[in-house]
This record gives structure tokens, C-alpha cells and sequence, in this order.
């Protein structure tokens, strides 16, 4: 029974359960109905918004569909005038390019006409230097008339008081020679009656030959003088002193040759009638003969001076303080191969006939009379020509050749008449002395430059750590490899100093500093790093060709630059005008000029787009022209 009451207590629990369950379901069951019925309203509303949606869609669509056929027609009428723009704008394309085309052909036209006037302006301004210098040659050269006038009227007067020298030693030579005839025949009694009577005559002619060369001497002193205050016309007066000079000695130097071989006839008819001459009378004959000698030597003498200074272009006053400045003539020194080639041969039988001596005394007297007058001739120990060598430097004398002197005809107008000839002869050759070789000093000197070592300098420049084989370290490096090749290194920790001692400038590439322009300017080698490398590995300082640039030759030495007046202006604002000081004029050695005809001009850049000339440059252009980019190695 309890197992029944316990089943009927568990079926009524469960039963109220149950019942719960049910009343809960029907609860729910009555809340979907009132959903479902909600559904039901929902789904008639929006069936009806549907409907009314798909109206005004219909509605939307035929709108649209008209629209878009209204927006078909204008975008149609739009292409249509589309296509009529694009043919409008291929019309004004065409028109733009023959536009652009006439404008192109313009520009030419303009810059052509530019230029065209540049080259008038160029070409007017050289006509207007060529005409300043047609104007100063002009001046020069109507100075240089009045100055030819001025020694022709000069020579003009030289030659009338030739004309009147030449007339009275004429006349003087007519007197000489009446007295000697008269001398000759007194001198012949006398031989026939005694020879003391000779003696004296002989006596008394060479004291009165002796006068008549103090005379000389002292007409030539003054003369010498005279010579000095002509010294404006020494060139042309020169020559014709030449040329009367040779003509006299040649004439003087013939007619001693006819009268001593006149005199060698009539000795060798007189032999046998004459008595034999004392001691004293061959000694005072001794004598005559080697004073004949010594002015047969002088001479020669003058001729072959006159040549030398022929050949050298020696003014008159000059001769005349190199004659004064000749030591004595040494009695042991061999005479020239001039002198032994002119001279006259000995006459073996002069010394026994007394009218010899008698005749060698008038000839000489004559040719003292007819020459015109010279200084005593003292032959020096040098040869002029030596002289004018050793004045020179070593190098200069050894390097002149020698010159050789050809055959001269001189011919003398107005030239009194020889008693032998009237026309004068062709000169022979006659070479100068051999130059004196250069003393030991020069060659020693010479040899000490040949033999001296090419020094190598180095400084450096535009070194940077950034860049590649031109560190601080390369540069210690490079130093020290300099010292151990011999040369000497030094780095100037100011940027801006530039020693002219410098050889080398060892820099990057196209590096322009003060230092590489410097050295550029001066002609010294601007390098790279691989010159030094190449010299480690060689052992010694290889050539610089092919890792540098130098210039063959000075570019601003002795050369006149102009500075515009733009340019100075436009470099006082700048560091400019110092630079320009220090490469052109100081490191250069360029003049400054104020001349418009100077070889370089400097000039802004503007001036310079105006003017084509090479020669006148902007800083750029200057900077280019000491260093150009296309040297860069």
C-alpha cells in the first residue's frame, strides 16, 4: 500500500505538473495567436506599401526613361558640336604652328641681325684701334723724318767739310810731293859729295816725322772729341768713316808697295856706285823699316776693326773708348792672320841704299796727310769681338756662331787721287778672331747648372676626408714618401698663401684654389695622388706627363691687361679684385694698363655677352683660361 501511496503522490505531483505545463502552453499558445494575428496586419500593410512602391516605381521608370531620352538627344546635339570644335581646333592648331613657325624664323632673323651687329661693333672697334695706331705710326713716323732730315742736313754739312778736308789734303799732297821730288835730287848730290851730309838729312827727316805725328795725335784728340758731340748721328756717320777709313789705308798701303818696289829698281841700278853705310845709318835704317812695319800692322789693323764692327753694329763712340782702353802692344805676341797675309814682303836690298830711307820718310808723310786721322793703334790682348763676348753671360757667348765676312766692294766719292790709283780695289776676306773661349769661372758655372738637380717643392691643396686617396692620412703618407725621394713637402695651414718657390701642387681633379691657380699661372705642375704613387713605385719622381697640367709657357708674362671699368666696380663688392691682384699682376707678372689696346681685357659677364673677342674675358672666362676643365686628370 505505501508503494501505491507513493506512486499516487508521484502521479499527483506529476499531474500538477502536467497541469502547470499545459496552463503555461496555453498561455503561449495564446500569445501566438495574438502574434500571428499581428504578423497577419504586418503582412497587409507592407503588401500594400508594396503595391503603392511598385506604382511609383512604374511612375520612377517611365520619368527616367524619358529623361534619358532627353539626355540622349543633347548628348547627340553635344557630340555634334564636338565634332565641329575638334575640326575648329585642328584649323587654329594649324594656324599656332605656322605661328610658331613665323615666330621661330623671327627669333633667327633677330639674333642673326644681333650678331651681325656685334661684328659691326667688333669690326668698328678695331677700325677705330686700327685707325689709333695708323695715327701713332703716323706721328712715330713723321718724327722719324724730321729726325732723318735733321742727320741728313747733318751729313749734308759732314760732307761739305769732307769735300773741304779732301781739298786741302790735296793740296797738301801736291806740296809733299814737290818737296820730295826736290829732297830726291838734293838728297842725291849729297850722297855723290858725302854721307855724313846723309846722315843729317836723315836726322832732320825723322825729327820732322816725329812732329808731324805729335800733329796727328792731336788732330785725332780733337777730332775724337768732335766725334762725341755728334753722337745722334754716330750710326750713319759711321759707316761713311768706314769707308773713307779703308779707302785711305788701302791707297796708303798701295802706294808704299809702288815706291818700295820703285825704290828696289833704282837701288839695284845705284849698287855699285855707292859706298857701304856705317853702322849708324843701318840702325837708324833698322829703325825706319820697323816703324814702317808698325804702321803697316796698324793698318791692317783698322781694316780688320772696321769689319768687326761691321759685323756688330758698334756705334763710333764706343770704338773710340775701346781703342782708348787697349794696353800696350807686346812686342812677343804674333801678329794676326790678317796682318801676316797683308803685309808687304822684306826688301832684302833696301837696307844698303840711303835713298831708301829718304823715300820711305816722304811715303810716310804722304799717307799721314792723305788718311784720314786715327788714334794710335795698340794692339790689346783680347780681340775686340772677345771683348764683346766676355761682356756677355756664359750661356750668351757660347751659343753666338761666328761670323763670316764676305767679299765688300767699297767704292769712295769725292776721294782724292792716288798717285798709284784712282779707284779703289775690292777688300779680301778677312775672318774675324776666333772668340775667346769663356773663363774657367763661366764653364764651372755652367757645368754646376747642367749638373744641378731638378728640385721638387710640394704643397697641397683641396684635400678632404670625404674624399677617396685625398684624406689626412694620404696627405701624412705622401709627405713622408717626398722626404724619402729627396724633395721637400710643406702644408701651409692658410688656405689663401701661395709660396712662389712652389714646384708642385698635388690637389683633386678640377680643384680651383689660390694655390692650383697660382701655381698654374707660374708655369708649376698642378697634380694628382697618382703621380706620387707611381714615383713611390719607381723609386724616384717619375714624369709628370699624363697626371697634371702645366702651361708651356707663361700665360700673363709680359702681356698688358685692362680692367673695364664695370668689372673693378663689380670686384670691390667681392673678394674678386684681391684674387685678381694676387694671379694676374703679382704671381703673373701681367702690367696693368689703361689702354684699350692691351693684349687682355677684363670685364663683367654681362659686358661680355656683348663681345665675341677671345681676349676679352669675365672672371669665368679668366678662371678657365688659367686652368681649364679639359687639363683635368
Amino acid at each position: 500500500m505505501s508503494e501505491i501511496q507513493q506512486r499516487l503522490t508521484e502521479l499527483q505531483s506529476s499531474s500538477k505538473h502536467d497541469s502547470d505545463k499545459v496552463s503555461q502552453l496555453l498561455i503561449t499558445n495564446a500569445n501566438l495567436t495574438t502574434q500571428l494575428e499581428h504578423h497577419k496586419q504586418s503582412l497587409e500593410s507592407s503588401n500594400e506599401k508594396y503595391a503603392q512602391l511598385e506604382e511609383q516605381s512604374n511612375k520612377d521608370k517611365e520619368t527616367s526613361l524619358s529623361e534619358l531620352n532627353q539626355l540622349q538627344s543633347k548628348l547627340d546635339e553635344k557630340s555634334t558640336k564636338l565634332e565641329q570644335f575638334e575640326s575648329e581646333s585642328n584649323t587654329h592648331n594649324e594656324s599656332i604652328s605656322t605661328l610658331q613657325e613665323t615666330i621661330k624664323e623671327l627669333k633667327t632673323t633677330v639674333e642673326s641681325n644681333k650678331k651681325q651687329q656685334k661684328k659691326e661693333q667688333t669690326s668698328k672697334q678695331q677700325i677705330t684701334s686700327n685707325l689709333e695706331n695708323a695715327r701713332s705710326e703716323i706721328e712715330d713716323l713723321q718724327s722719324k723724318l724730321e729726325e732723318s732730315n735733321l742727320s741728313i742736313e747733318s751729313l749734308n754739312q759732314e760732307l761739305t767739310q769732307s769735300k773741304e778736308k779732301i781739298s786741302e789734303l790735296e793740296e797738301k799732297y801736291k806740296t809733299i810731293n814737290i818737296k820730295y821730288q826736290l829732297e830726291l835730287s838734293n838728297h842725291r848730290e849729297a850722297q855723290n859729295n858725302s854721307p855724313s851730309a846723309s846722315t843729317s838729312l836723315k836726322k832732320e827727316k825723322v825729327e820732322d816725322k816725329k812732329s808731324n805725328l805729335k800733329r796727328k795725335r792731336d788732330q785725332e784728340d780733337d777730332e775724337d772729341k768732335d766725334s762725341k758731340s755728334r753722337d745722334g748721328d754716330e750710326v750713319i756717320s759711321s759707316t761713311q768713316t768706314k769707308k773713307r777709313r779703308r779707302t785711305s789705308i788701302k791707297s796708303s798701303q798701295e802706294s808704299n808697295n809702288h815706291n818700295n818696289n820703285a825704290k828696289e829698281e833704282e837701288n839695284v841700278q845705284q849698287e855699285p856706285n855707292q859706298p857701304e853705310d856705317s853702322p849708324k845709318e843701318e840702325e837708324q835704317k833698322q829703325q825706319e823699316e820697323e816703324e814702317q812695319k808698325e804702321e803697316e800692322k796698324e793698318n791692317n789693323e783698322d781694316l780688320t776693326q772696321i769689319d768687326q764692327e761691321d759685323e756688330q753694329n758698334i756705334t763710333p763712340s764706343q770704338v773710340v773708348k775701346r781703342k782708348r782702353g787697349r794696353p800696350k802692344k807686346d812686342s812677343t805676341a804674333p801678329p794676326s792672320s790678317s796682318q801676316s797675309t797683308s803685309t808687304p814682303k822684306k826688301k832684302t836690298k833696301s837696307s844698303k841704299s840711303p835713298t831708301s830711307s829718304q823715300s820711305t820718310t816722304t811715303v810716310e808723310e804722304v799717307t799721314q796727310s792723305t788718311s784720314t786721322p786715327k788714334k794710335k793703334r795698340k794692339q790689346s790682348s783680347t780681340p775686340p769681338q772677345e771683348e764683346s763676348i766676355s761682356s756677355q753671360p756664359p750661356s750668351e757667348a757660347s751659343s753666338t756662331p761666328k761670323k763670316k765676312t764676305g767679299r765688300k766692294k767699297i767704292q769712295m766719292e769725292n776721294a782724292p787721287a792716288s798717285p798709284t790709283r784712282q779707284e779703289t780695289e775690292t777688300e779680301q776676306d778677312q775672318s774675324p778672331p776666333p772668340s775667346s773661349p769663356p773663363s774657367s769661372s763661366s764653364s764651372k758655372k755652367k757645368s754646376n747648372n747642367n749638373n744641378t738637380p731638378k728640385k721638387y717643392i710640394v704643397t697641397f691643396s683641396g684635400f678632404k676626408d670625404s674624399l677617396e686617396n685625398y684624406k689626412s692620412k694620404d696627405k701624412l703618407e705622401m709627405i713622408k714618401a717626398i722626404t724619402e725621394l729627396g724633395g721637400e713637402a710643406y702644408e701651409d695651414k692658410a688656405k689663401d698663401d701661395y709660396h712662389p718657390d712652389t714646384t708642385h701642387v698635388i690637389a683633386p681633379p678640377g680643384v680651383r684654389t689660390l694655390k692650383t691657380l697660382g701655381a698654374a699661372v707660374q708655369g708649376k705642375w698642378v697634380v694628382n695622388a697618382r703621380w706620387i704613387k707611381e714615383s713611390i713605385k719607381a723609386g724616384k719622381f717619375v714624369s709628370e706627363q699624363g697626371h697634371g697640367f702645366k702651361h708651356s709657357t707663361l700665360p700673363f708674362e709680359s702681356k698688358s691687361v685692362f680692367l673695364t671699368s664695370a668689372f673693378s666696380q663689380e670686384c670691390k663688392t667681392n673678394s674678386r679684385v684681391k684674387y685678381c691682384e694676387k694671379l694676374v699682376f703679382e704671381l703673373g707678372g701681367a702690367n696693368r694698363s689703361e689702354s684699350k689696346r692691351s693684349n687682355i681685357w677684363l670685364m663683367t659677364n654681362d659686358e661680355k655677352k656683348q663681345d665675341e673677342d677671345e681676349r676679352h674675358m669675365s672672371w669665368e672666362n679668366l678662371i678657365e683660361f688659367i686652368y681649364p676643365k679639359s687639363s683635368y686628370q
